[in-house]
C-alpha cells in the first residue's frame, strides 16, 4: 500500500510492506533545502535537529546528500516531469538539457538549457484547455550570460520575440502579453537562434483578465 503526504516542498513517501519478509522502508525526499541540513554542514539560519538525529540512526549508508553538479533533470528523476500546473513542458529533454547549480542564486539551483551542439534547440510548452482567460501574460526567467540569441513564439504562428543576451551575468525576466486564443491547439516555443546556449529557470503564464489575476500556470 502506498501512502503519500505532500507538505510544502517536502514529499514523503511511506512504503508499507505487504508481506512479513519484505522490509519497511521510509523514503524521504526534500527539495529546495540545498545543503543546509545540519548533518550536511548546516547554515546559521536553518536548524534541523530532528533530521540530524534521524541521520545518526539511519542504517546502511545513512543520510546521503544528493547535491549534484552538471547536467541532471529537475527532481533527480525521483518524480516524473517538471514541476508544472496547467503549463506543461512537452517531451522534456528532447530539445533541452537539465542543469544544476548554475550559480549561487535561488534561480541557479536548477534550470533548463539549450544544448545546440547536440541538436537540442527548442523548449515546447502546452497550456491546458482549462486555463480559461481571454488575456494572458508570459513571464520567462532566464540567465543573461554569454552572447546567446533566442526567441519566444507560438507554433504555427508568424512573428517571434527575438532576444539577444548581453552577458550581464544576471537573471532577468521577460514578460510578454498575448491573447489566450493564440495558444489554442498550439504550443509556446522557446527557440535557440544562435551564439551561446541560454539557461531558463522558469516559464510562467498568468491571467490578466478581470477577476482572474491570481490564476497562474507555470513550469520550471
Amino acid at each position: 500500500m502506498l501512502k503519500k503526504w505532500i507538505v510544502g516542498s517536502a514529499v514523503l513517501l511511506a512504503l508499507v510492506a505487504g508481506a512479513a519478509e519484505r522490509p519497511n522502508v521510509l523514503f524521504i525526499s526534500v527539495d529546495d533545502l540545498n545543503d543546509w541540513v545540519g548533518v550536511f554542514g548546516g547554515h546559521p539560519q536553518c536548524k534541523t535537529p530532528h533530521i540530524d538525529q534521524f541521520a545518526e540512526k539511519a542504517i546502511g549508508p545513512g543520510m546521503v546528500n544528493r547535491k549534484r553538479m552538471g547536467y541532471n533533470d529537475v527532481g533527480w528523476g525521483i518524480l516524473p516531469g517538471n514541476y508544472c500546473r496547467f503549463l506543461e513542458q512537452v517531451e522534456p529533454g528532447s530539445g533541452d538539457v537539465g542543469v544544476w547549480h548554475v550559480d549561487q542564486s535561488i534561480y541557479g539551483r536548477f534550470a533548463r538549457s539549450f544544448d545546440h551542439e547536440s541538436g537540442k534547440k527548442q523548449l515546447r510548452f502546452h497550456l491546458h484547455e482549462k486555463f480559461n482567460a481571454e488575456e494572458i501574460k508570459v513571464r520567462i526567467v532566464y540567465l543573461d550570460r554569454g552572447q546567446g540569441r533566442w526567441s519566444l513564439g507560438v507554433s504555427g504562428k508568424s512573428g517571434r520575440k527575438q532576444m539577444r543576451n548581453s552577458n550581464s551575468g544576471e537573471w532577468k525576466t521577460l514578460e510578454i502579453p498575448m491573447p489566450r486564443k493564440v495558444l489554442h491547439n498550439a504550443e509556446l516555443l522557446l527557440r535557440y537562434e544562435g551564439g551561446n546556449d541560454t539557461v531558463f529557470h522558469m516559464v510562467e503564464i498568468s491571467s490578466s483578465s478581470a477577476g482572474l489575476k491570481n490564476l497562474t500556470a507555470k513550469t520550471r
